[in-house]
């Protein structure tokens, strides 16, 4: 309870700060799946040059984290591949799309991220199961595994811009979303950034 008073006044007070110096922030909270952390270095470089912040904060996580610290207001931006519930955000804007490529390594195991994991889990209850996995939460720790000791799994490409072409597994959309709260400044600014690029970059 006291934390989430405490993360509530945060938010009040600074947009009470905001209001008051005309919606120009000081410091900024970005959240970012792994598989986006180069695109998101990018948005939080230009971030500090155009809008001269005190101070940006980067945080990595899963799918299922992110959108649980979003939904709470935990960070102000989101790089992601979907909207958290079902709620219609005011300040989403579709950057692209990923493609998973699969690879293919030496090694029998299956390399998994953990809701691939639960995903293929759910889907083979009660069958006999007949593969070794390795999982992690972790994009680079997959990755570094299949480049160290092979295995077969599906890994990200970086930002293609353009529409989705399927809203399928291999072609999740790249998002860019905001919290409704977020300083009209700051929205702005990102609205100013030439995502296509970026992805060439």
């Amino acid at each position: 309870m006291v934390d989430i008073y405490s993360e509530h006044i945060r938010k009040f007070t600074q947009n009470v700060e905001q209001v008051i110096e005309g919606a120009q922030p000081k410091f900024v909270r970005v959240a970012t799946l792994e598989g986006l952390i180069p695109l998101a270095h990018k948005v939080c470089r230009y971030l500090v040059d155009d809008l001269q912040l005190e101070g940006i904060e980067l945080s990595a996580y899963d799918l299922s984290e992110l959108e649980a610290l979003f939904v709470r207001q935990d960070y102000d931006i989101a790089l992601t591949s979907r909207a958290p519930g079902k709620k219609k955000y005011n300040h989403i804007q579709e950057l692209g799309y990923q493609k998973m490529q699969k690879v293919r390594g030496k090694s029998g195991l299956h390399v998994l991220s953990t809701y691939e994991h639960a995903l293929q889990s759910t889907r083979s209850k009660g069958k006999k199961k007949n593969q070794r996995v390795f999982v992690s939460n972790s994009l680079s720790i997959r990755q570094h595994w299949v480049e160290e000791y092979g295995g077969t799994g599906a890994l990200p490409t970086p930002l293609i811009s353009g529409a989705s072409p399927s809203m399928s597994d291999s072609s999740p959309p790249v998002l860019l979303l905001a919290q409704d709260e977020i300083s009209p400044v700051l929205w702005k600014s990102l609205l100013g950034i030439d995502f296509k690029k970026l992805a060439k970059e």
